[in-house]
Order: structure tokens, then C-alpha cells, then sequence
């Protein structure tokens, strides 16, 4: 085969047109490591999200068990701590001012709990009733 034929049929890529492929594909991969990144980062903060929700429920819950004039549920020992679990702090607040059936007497306890982590926080509120049986 001759040089002059080799030419005229332009067979094969640029050197030019290798670079901008390269650089199309590089741009493509980056976006989508970008991307994966950020997905991972909004997974764990769910799974924080989901953690303190259920420590705050599980807390709601143990709450609501004990006695209507327990220790754990005054308002004079406002705010409440416990123990934290897995980097979470937990406090609950008590408020013994609720009317449920607006007959003027205070009959029930709302309990309002936070459970806090690095700098965010979820609240969880439940209402329990002084005539409340286990």
C-alpha cells in the first residue's frame, strides 16, 4: 500500500479526538463519583434520622409504663437526662398543666422528648393519661 492511498481513506482516530473523548469520559466518571458521595453522606444521615427516633420512641415508651407519679415524671425535676446510647443524648421534659377533657382539672402529663447528636436534634411529644392502664 502507498502513503498516498493511506491518506485519502483518513482511517483511525486524531490524537485531537482521543484527548476530547478522554476528557467527555472523565467529566461523566467525576459526576458520578460526585454523586456517590453524596449519596452515601444522605444514607448515614438517615440512619442517624432513624436511630434517634427510635431511641426517642423507646424512651416514650418506658415512659409511659411507669408510674403516673413517678420521679421520672415530674415537672419539678425538669429536664430529665438519661444515659446516652451510641453518641445520642436523650432529655425529656415534662409539663403536668394538661386538661385533656376541658373540665378545668389537670388529668394528664405531656412528655416531650429530645434526643440530640452532633448538631441535630429530634423531638418526640406524647400525651399520658393520669387514669392510663397498663
Amino acid at each position: 500500500m502507498n502513503l498516498k492511498s493511506f491518506r485519502l481513506g483518513e482511517a483511525g482516530f486524531s490524537i485531537i479526538e482521543a484527548l476530547v473523548a478522554l476528557a467527555i469520559f472523565t467529566i461523566g466518571i467525576l459526576a458520578v463519583a460526585t454523586m456517590q458521595i453524596a449519596a452515601i453522606n444522605t444514607n448515614s444521615a438517615a440512619g442517624a434520622s432513624t436511630r434517634a427516633i427510635e431511641i426517642a420512641s423507646d424512651r416514650i415508651e418506658r415512659l409511659s409504663m411507669i408510674d403516673y407519679d413517678d420521679a421520672a415524671l415530674l415537672a419539678a425535676n425538669n429536664p430529665h437526662t438519661a444515659a446516652g446510647v451510641d453518641g445520642f443524648s436523650i432529655e425529656w421534659n415534662i409539663n403536668e398543666n394538661v386538661d385533656v377533657d376541658g373540665d378545668g382539672v389537670n388529668d394528664a402529663k405531656r412528655i416531650d422528648v429530645d434526643v440530640s447528636w452532633q448538631t441535630r436534634k429530634i423531638s418526640l411529644t406524647c400525651i399520658r393519661a393520669k387514669d392510663y392502664y397498663k
